[in-house]
C-alpha cells in the first residue's frame, strides 16, 4: 500500500513540477540504482530514492543509509547534502534521460580528511 501511495504522490509531484519548471524540466523523483567508486579505490552497488516538491526541494535516502536533502539548481542538476555519524557528504548530480551522474565529496567527521566519489545511476 505504501508503494502505491508513494507512486501516486510521485506522479502528482512530477505533474506539479512540470508546471513550475516548464517543458525542459527533467524529473529527479523516483528510485535509482547503479554503481559507485571513490578516490580510495573502493567501489560497489548503489541506490538513491528521491522525492521532489513543486518548489524543487528534494529529500531522500542514498545507499540505504544516508538521509539526503537539497534542491534543484537548474533543469537537470541538483545539489544535496547528507550526513552519517562518520561522514558528511556534499553531492551534485545531473540527469540526462534516465541516467544520473553523481559527484560527491565525503568529509570524515573525525577530522582525518576527505575523499571524492562518483556514482552512475539508472532510473528504475
Amino acid at each position: 500500500m505504501n508503494l502505491i501511495r508513494s507512486s501516486i504522490v510521485a506522479m502528482i509531484i512530477l505533474a506539479l513540477a512540470h508546471t513550475v519548471f516548464g517543458n525542459d524540466w527533467i524529473p529527479f523523483a523516483g528510485q535509482w540504482t547503479g554503481q559507485w567508486s571513490n578516490t580510495l579505490g573502493e567501489r560497489g552497488d548503489d541506490s538513491l530514492v528521491l522525492t521532489e516538491d513543486q518548489n524543487g526541494n528534494l529529500n531522500g535516502i542514498w545507499t540505504n543509509e544516508v538521509t539526503v536533502s537539497g534542491r534543484r539548481i537548474n533543469q537537470n542538476t541538483i545539489e544535496l547534502q547528507g550526513q552519517t555519524t562518520a561522514r558528511s557528504y556534499q553531492i551534485t548530480a545531473t540527469v540526462n534521460g534516465d541516467e544520473m551522474i553523481m559527484q560527491y565529496i565525503a568529509t570524515r567527521l573525525n577530522g582525518s580528511g576527505s575523499y571524492r566519489g562518483r556514482a552512475r545511476f539508472i532510473r528504475n
